[in-house]
């Protein structure tokens, strides 16, 4: 009976990850069943499912290599979710981070997505995970595009909860298992980040208000920290439906969790793991995450304009919310599009007839008002 609901299940939705049968048939017979008979389905599921995978029309997903399950593992945990474009001078120390992890290996899972030109980074993941008892998928999408990326990782996250790491970057050992024993269905839970330069510590506004909030969080007192990428661990079920913009440039993980915070701000709660030893995300400043990007027409007026538009798009009925997203827009217009138009006055009216092509008349009045240019 199980064996005929899964393979019927597979058959009327074969576009769905494992991730999404295995919730799905959780429903129709029960966890619990899931949980007696995880390596039967696990083994219906791989031999149904194609290696290859259509996320839309021109963009296929190759299933390069999935690990083998053990009796142990369980949807329980997290599932750590990993970017990989062009990462082989860096990797290593990023996986090195994951398999030093403290929480028991039945508990997490690590989801590599290579996006763009295919370089070593797949070779040395495979080394590296040669011999390890750990749950791992690596994925491979032709186009080079970090929200795709993610979203297609989303996807195929199989664990309860899931957290983002990039291919640059580390985990300190206790990050998962400080974070899963806080975790529940209804909360994000935010680490410490620490900035490290050639070895060594470097302050960071992020840790700082982190460092003064954590016992009495809100979301207007931790809204930056909010809106990275890095240093939460999220439940699953709070982000069904919602995805990164793929058309972005810049800024998509402002939108992204913009979006998501309007959507569950009635059920949200907030927990920090801050204070905990060796529980911190650790972001590696290199020369190229230190730079800025160069002041253009391109990035400061079209990308930036294009993020206003997106969290226009996005509204609530939640004061505090709404303020956040009105505070998120005002940053993107002052500190890029106006900063801009400040030292490139020459632009002025290119970037105006630009703007009002897209339909940000509100923007335009903005600016204007700013740069005391009336009509």
């Amino acid at each position: 009976m199980l064996t005929d609901q899964a393979y019927t299940l597979f058959k009327n939705n074969k576009y769905l990850e494992s991730s999404d049968i295995f919730f799905k048939l959780g429903h129709l017979i029960g966890f619990d069943e899931i949980q007696v008979n995880l390596n039967l389905i696990q083994e219906i599921l791989l031999s149904q499912q194609q290696t290859n995978y259509r996320y839309n029309h021109d963009i296929i997903i190759q299933l390069l290599f999935t690990s083998n399950i053990n009796s142990d593992y369980t949807s329980q945990g997290i599932s750590v979710i990993v970017p990989v474009y062009n990462a082989e001078s860096y990797i290593l120390s990023c996986i090195q981070s994951i398999l030093s992890q403290t929480l028991e290996r039945s508990k997490f899972e690590i989801i590599f997505v290579i996006n763009g030109e295919r370089d070593k980074s797949y070779d040395i993941i495979k080394e590296m995970i040669a011999d390890e008892n750990i749950c791992v998928k690596i994925l491979y999408i032709s186009v080079g595009n970090v929200s795709i990326a993610r979203n297609v990782g989303i996807n195929y996250a199989f664990k309860q909860y899931f957290c983002f790491l990039d291919a640059d970057d580390c985990l300190e050992k206790d990050f998962l298992q400080s974070a899963f024993y806080v975790c529940n269905n209804n909360t994000v839970v935010l680490t410490d980040i620490k900035n490290i330069k050639n070895g060594d510590i470097q302050p960071n506004s992020y840790s700082m208000s982190l460092q003064a909030n954590y016992k009495k969080m809100t979301y207007l007192n931790i809204c930056r920290f909010f809106f990275l990428n890095a240093c939460k661990i999220v439940p699953k079920s709070l982000a069904v439906d919602i995805k990164f913009e793929e058309s972005l440039k810049t800024g998509e993980d402002t939108v992204f969790w913009m979006s998501f915070l309007s959507r569950n701000h009635r059920i949200l709660e907030l927990a920090s793991t801050y204070g905990k030893p060796y529980s911190a995300y650790i972001h590696i400043l290199t020369p190229d995450s230190l730079s800025r990007k160069d002041e253009s027409f391109d990035f400061s007026i079209i990308q930036h304009i294009g993020i206003v538009t997106h969290l226009r798009s996005i509204r609530s009925d939640d004061h505090i919310v709404q303020t956040l997203i009105n505070q998120r827009i005002d940053t993107q217009i002052e500190n890029f599009v106006i900063s801009y138009l400040k030292n490139n006055m020459c632009d002025f009216d290119k970037a105006v007839k630009y703007i009002e092509s897209v339909g940000e008349f509100e923007t335009i009045e903005y600016i204007r008002r700013k740069l005391k240019k009336p009509h």
